[in-house]
Parts: structure tokens; C-alpha cells; sequence
């Protein structure tokens, strides 16, 4: 792909995570200060925000520790205004991540609010990681990453949160190499009937 398309799609892809990344401001808010975060969350949610700024830092020693970490302090807002599990990374116009309280009420291993802020926390710290990588010195760093697969970005991030021995893991890939459905590499990359942040971590 050319520099100006590599662009171009970059620009596509940002467009609906910079729309949904829009939070609503309304409210009181507070703001916590740690070492390498600032923590923003409604009023109501000192205690899981304390939480969060622990994890976040755990996180951060972790991926520090292999990896090079980036500049600045992490912009880190927390919701509880939905009724789904998720979190989001955006680089732009700063590192920041919005993580959504709420944890994965069908799966009992992350069924309380430390064990999801932990895998949440350090799954989109280490997209923050990532893209520090591609653009320090690079222009063209960001744009590149947008063309890499996404077993291999979003695995890099289940290796670090859910860990290097992950049973849930582990098991599927037992049952894929039993069922004589393990993906190649092509078919990681390109079909999406593979779930890349499995298979991604396995990979790692």
C-alpha cells in the first residue's frame, strides 16, 4: 500500500472510534493523579477509581518492564453509565483509554471489578504501548500499524493481560488441533471466522 493510502485508511478507521470515544462531561467528576496516569470518573466512583489507578499501574510496571514505555501521562476515564463490558484506546490528541465498569456478567472468572478492571486495564495499556512504538521517530509509524493483522495486535495485548499460561486459551487451542481446524497464518490474517485475540495470544 502507498504512504497516501496507508493515510487514507487510517483516516477511515479512526473516524468511528473518534466518535464513539466522545464522553459525556455532564455530571460532577474528580480526578486522581498517579505516577504515570491521570484517572478521571463521575462522583459515586472514588473507590473503584482508586482501584483502577492501582491497576493501571501494576499494568504499567508490567509492560514497562519488556517494553518501551511512552511519554506522558496516560489519560484514564471510567464509566458506569452502560450496561456492557469494554474498554477503547486513542492516541489522538493524546494517550488516552475509557474503560466501561460494568464486568462480563456471563463469564464467572471475571465476575468481580478487580479481576475485569486487571485484564481491561492492561489490555488497552498495552495498545497505548503499541502505537508509542510505531510513532517514535516515524511519521509514517501509526499508519503502518493500522496494516498489521489483528491476531497480531490484539494478541500481543491477551499475552499481557490474560497471561502467558492462560487455560481459556490453552483449551482452545486443544480443541482446535483436536478438530483438525487450526488456522494458518493466511487464514488468521484474512478470515474472520478466526478470533484474533485467541489465537493472536497463543501465537505470542
Amino acid at each position: 500500500m502507498s504512504r497516501w493510502g496507508a493515510g487514507a485508511a487510517l483516516i477511515l478507521a479512526l473516524v468511528p472510534r473518534a466518535a464513539a470515544a466522545q464522553v459525556d462531561p455532564s455530571g460532577a467528576w474528580r480526578t486522581w493523579t498517579s505516577p504515570h496516569f491521570r484517572i478521571h470518573a463521575p462522583t459515586g466512583l472514588e473507590a473503584e477509581a482508586r482501584t483502577l489507578a492501582a491497576e493501571a499501574e501494576r499494568a504499567w510496571g508490567l509492560l514497562a518492564a519488556e517494553l518501551h514505555p511512552p511519554a506522558g501521562r496516560v489519560e484514564l476515564t471510567l464509566l458506569d453509565n452502560v450496561d456492557f463490558s469494554n474498554g477503547f484506546t486513542s492516541t489522538f490528541p493524546s494517550n488516552r483509554i475509557v474503560i466501561f465498569l460494568p464486568p462480563p456478567a456471563t463469564d464467572p472468572g471475571l465476575g468481580s471489578y478487580d479481576v475485569w478492571l486487571r485484564l481491561v486495564t492492561t489490555h488497552e495499556l498495552v495498545h497505548v504501548f503499541q502505537y508509542d512504538i510505531a510513532e517514535s521517530g516515524d511519521a509514517n509509524g501509526l499508519a503502518r500499524m493500522s496494516t498489521l493483522p489483528g491476531w497480531l495486535i490484539e494478541g500481543m495485548a491477551e499475552y499481557f493481560s490474560l497471561g502467558r499460561n492462560s487455560e481459556l486459551t490453552a483449551m482452545w487451542m486443544r480443541d482446535a488441533v483436536e478438530r483438525d481446524s487450526f488456522p494458518t497464518i493466511n487464514q488468521l490474517n484474512t478470515d474472520p471466522r478466526f478470533f484474533p485475540y485467541r489465537y493472536g495470544q497463543s501465537l505470542w
